[in-house]
C-alpha cells in the first residue's frame, strides 16, 4: 500500500501495491510453515480478493482517533464485519446508495444509526431489515473528500457496524435473561 496526501481536500489515498501488502497477523493454528511475510502477504490479499482490489486502486483512510480526541461523529473501530454489495445508486437529487449487508449483519442497523462503509462513517437513512438492505446518503463533503463517489451498481463494500449496537446485542444474547 502506498500513501498518498492530497492537501487539496485534506484527505489521505491509499494505492494497493502487491509488493508492499503487509500488516500484523497472527499465526492461526495450525497454519503451514510460511514466513511471517508470505503469511501477511496471504492475508492481506485473501482480504482484498472479495472485493475485487486491484493494484492502483483508491482505497479510503481516515486518521485514528486517541482518547484525547473531541469526537465529532461516530465511533468506529476500523474492523471490518462483513462485506455487502451496492444494489442501486442514485445520483439524482440527494445522492443515495442501497446496500445488501450479509444477512447476519442486519440486527446492527438501526434507522439514523452508523455504518462505515469502505472505512467511511455515515448514516444510515433508510433501513429494510426483511429485504436485508439499507440506504446511506452522500453529501457533497463526502463525495470530495473520500473514495464513495465511484460507488456503482455491483460494487462489493467493506462494512462495519456500530460498535455500541455490537456491544448491546452481544450483551443481550449472552446476559440478557439474567
Amino acid at each position: 500500500i502506498a500513501e498518498h496526501y492530497d492537501p487539496s481536500n485534506d484527505c489521505f489515498a491509499l494505492w494497493l501495491d502487491p509488493a508492499l501488502m503487509y500488516s500484523s497477523a497472527r499465526w492461526p493454528a495450525g497454519a503451514p510453515d510460511l514466513s511471517l511475510e508470505q503469511a501477511q502477504r496471504e492475508k492481506n490479499e485473501a482480504l482484498c480478493r472479495p472485493l475485487r482490489l486491484q493494484p492502483g486502486d483508491r482505497v479510503h483512510l481516515e486518521q485514528a482517533a486517541t482518547l484525547a480526541t473531541l469526537l465529532g461523529g461516530h465511533l468506529v473501530q476500523g474492523h471490518i464485519d462483513g462485506v455487502g454489495q451496492v444494489q442501486t445508486v442514485n445520483t439524482q437529487g440527494e445522492w443515495r446508495a442501497r446496500i445488501a449487508p450479509p444477512r447476519d449483519l442486519i440486527e446492527y442497523f438501526a434507522p439514523k444509526g452508523s455504518i462505515c462503509v469502505q472505512g467511511v462513517s455515515l448514516t444510515i437513512m433508510a433501513i429494510n431489515p426483511s429485504e436485508c438492505w439499507f440506504e446511506i446518503a452522500l453529501i457533497p463533503t463526502t463525495l470530495a473528500k473520500t473514495t464513495l463517489g465511484h460507488l456503482r451498481s455491483g460494487s462489493r463494500v467493506n462494512l462495519e457496524c456500530d460498535a455500541i449496537a455490537k456491544q448491546i446485542v452481544h450483551y443481550l444474547r449472552h446476559f440478557g435473561n439474567r
